[in-house]
């Protein structure tokens, strides 16, 4: 009974310590030059890894597998973790510049291809629009957290642009 208390305490303490290192890293304020190194090397690890399709978890997985091509990343001096924190805050400032009507116009265009899919029924197109309803909540958030990197991101928006292009309309 005491060993599966300690075992508890133990993956407790873990959890938190994991929570704690998550929001450091969170916590970093993104610079200038982080900000423009990020870009930097999304656009050249593009013909090795394609097109940035964001979420949370894309950062680990470009960072490893940059790290078995050229190891750009890490030559640029991003670890992990700071190079989660870049890019997470880059590209949620990003998500933040785009003006309200354009991402709503977006989602439209989402929600009537859903309801106008032939293929789907009645249950399949509910739960698409549900999952649409889901990323815009998603979306949202983000949109909310990059309110602080926007300044910083705004004049590389163009290139971001750029390296999501088409994606929306997928």
């Amino acid at each position: 009974m005491m060993a599966q208390r300690s075992k508890q305490a133990m993956h407790v303490l873990a959890a938190l310590l994991l929570a704690w290192a998550t929001v450091a890293a969170a916590a970093q304020t993104l610079t200038a030059r982080d900000a423009d190194w990020v870009v930097g090397l999304l656009e050249a690890l593009k013909p090795d890894l394609g097109r940035l399709a964001y979420d949370e978890e894309i950062a680990d997985a470009w960072f490893e597998q940059d790290g078995d091509h050229r190891g750009l990343i890490a030559k640029a001096g991003f670890t992990k973790a700071t190079w989660k924190a870049a890019l997470d805050a880059t590209m949620k400032g990003f998500l933040a510049s785009i003006p309200e009507p354009e991402i709503e116009a977006r989602l439209g265009k989402l929600r009537k291809r859903a309801n106008d899919d032939r293929k789907l029924n009645a249950d399949q197109k509910r739960a698409l629009l549900d999952f649409i309803e889901e990323q815009a909540a998603q979306l949202r958030a983000w949109r909310e957290q990059g309110k602080s990197s926007l300044a910083i991101v705004r004049p590389l928006a163009p290139r971001l642009n750029d390296l999501v292009a088409g994606q929306q309309d997928e």
